[in-house]
């Protein structure tokens, strides 16, 4: 594979998430030398569902290995670390051991793993934090892992199908994906890069894993300025990864940054949560960025002020998030789309996922006067208003009922308020109103109108 053949046919079908300008497509040896120093460490999952793609990467190494010397004008060092429960350091960075690095990805079997998640947060601590194995619980690293050079460009390359569970073996919504998050944040403090590779492979199918696991690689690259790369089920087109990383220097070329702050908030049915969207564009792009959401649940409304940043892409907005009566409580996952045009007009589209608590406490009515509905009186032919005051996390929706508390053959249609003015009442009349929200409900006590010829309504 020569430089100017790096994109295979099957990359063209691969999910680009930063869509690269063509004119990178067909750089020469000495623009790719402009990347200037590198150092590129590549954070392998060698599990065994992920024979194909080692088996990828291992078809066109050498090719792999010319153009990051290529890109650097020789002035690299390679590091090589490969997770499955436990995280192994084969390569540390260092000056001159290409052949070393080439053996040892030769050497890389896909086996064992004890199903899923695995432990790549792991093994990108160990890089991103420069970790020896006496520093790392007893038995999980096998050999130490140094640090980047200051001068260079820091590049990680990660390649795995499965989500992070740290060193148990378990992945723990809002625990495992914010450490990842925090170690993404971590790496753009350090100026690392992580660039990530994911392979959708048959297993992370059968796990029902694919979305949790672009969501958190996709945030990897948006949060670190690196690029993100699905590759075919079977492994292939991972090798093509490689190279479009390298081309484009992981990530350095691409003159964009989104940054978000902060990555989860908890909020309250009757609450707001806000985040800090950042963009960051070199001045040779001069389109706007347009911001927006996707996957928003049901119910909740995002508001961006302002929801464009001007050309060239530099600048802040406010997201504001608001949850609705129906949004239900619970942990979600909103991901902030930022989408501009490069120079030929070829679309870039960059994404940051947030972690949005939803939490709830259900309606309940205290018993005094002021919160339940009342026995009344009312004259023959005439109405009064009833009311009920709940508590709980709000907002509510309210089903008024003719007839004793717990029966509801009888909704009154359009009684859907605090208030509740009855009808015209010819004879006593029981009535209750069952207050709801996202996670439960709660009903009144009967509040009885006894009618008289000369009752007197309140």
């Amino acid at each position: 594979m020569n430089c100017s053949g790096l994109v295979s046919p099957k990359a063209a079908v691969r999910i680009v998430l930063f869509v690269l300008a063509a004119a990178f497509a067909t750089a020469s040896p000495s623009l790719l030398a402009q990347c200037g120093p590198l150092d590129v460490v590549f954070v392998v999952d060698t599990t065994g569902s992920m024979g194909g793609a080692i088996e990828n990467v291992k078809a066109e190494l050498p090719a792999i290995i010319a153009q990051i010397e290529s890109a650097s004008g020789g002035d690299f060092r390679l590091g090589l670390v490969e997770f499955k429960d436990d995280v192994v350091v084969l390569n540390d960075l260092a000056a001159g051991n290409s052949e070393s690095v080439r053996n040892n990805i030769l050497g890389l079997s896909a086996s064992g793993g004890s199903g899923e998640p695995e432990a790549s947060d792991e093994a990108l601590k160990t890089v991103i934090q420069g970790l020896a194995a006496s520093a790392r619980p007893a038995g999980r690293q096998t050999g130490d892992f140094g640090t980047f050079r200051p001068e260079a460009g820091k590049i990680v390359i990660l390649i795995t199908d499965a989500r992070p569970a740290g060193f148990d073996d378990e992945y723990t919504v809002g625990e495992d994906d914010v450490a990842a998050a925090n170690l993404a944040q971590e790496a753009a403090t350090r100026g690392i890069l992580i660039s990530a590779v994911f392979v959708p492979t048959p297993a992370a199918e059968a796990f029902g894993v694919l979305a949790t696991v672009e969501l958190l690689m996709t945030n990897y690259a948006t949060v670190t300025g690196g690029i993100y790369i699905k590759t075919e089920s079977d492994g292939s087109g991972t090798a093509d990864a490689i190279s479009e990383i390298i081309l484009n220097c992981g990530g350095l070329r691409q003159g964009f940054v989104l940054i978000v702050n902060p990555r989860s908030a908890a909020i309250g049915h009757d609450g707001a949560a806000t985040f800090e969207v950042q963009t960051f564009r070199s001045s040779e792009f001069d389109s706007d960025i347009v911001l927006s959401i996707a996957d928003l649940p049901e119910g909740m409304t995002a508001t961006f002020t302002p929801p464009v940043i001007a050309a060239p892409g530099t600048g802040t907005s406010i997201l504001r998030l608001v949850p609705g009566s129906t949004t239900f409580p619970r942990t979600h996952t909103v991901t902030i789309v930022a989408t501009g045009n490069r120079a030929n007009n070829t679309q870039e589209i960059h994404a940051v996922s947030v972690q949005v608590d939803v939490f709830c406490d259900p309606p309940f009515i205290f018993g005094l006067p002021e919160n339940q509905p009342q026995n009344t009186s009312a004259t023959r032919g005439g109405s009064v208003r009833l009311s009920v005051r709940p508590s709980g996390t709000g907002p509510f929706s309210y089903q008024w009922y003719r007839g004793p508390t717990g029966s509801t053959h009888f909704p009154i249609a359009g009684a859907t308020l605090s208030d509740f003015t009855t009808p015209p009442l010819e004879s006593n009349t029981p009535f209750w109103v069952r207050v709801t929200n996202p996670c439960g409900s709660y009903d009144s006590r009967t509040a009885t109108v006894t009618v008289g010829s000369r009752g007197r309504g309140r």
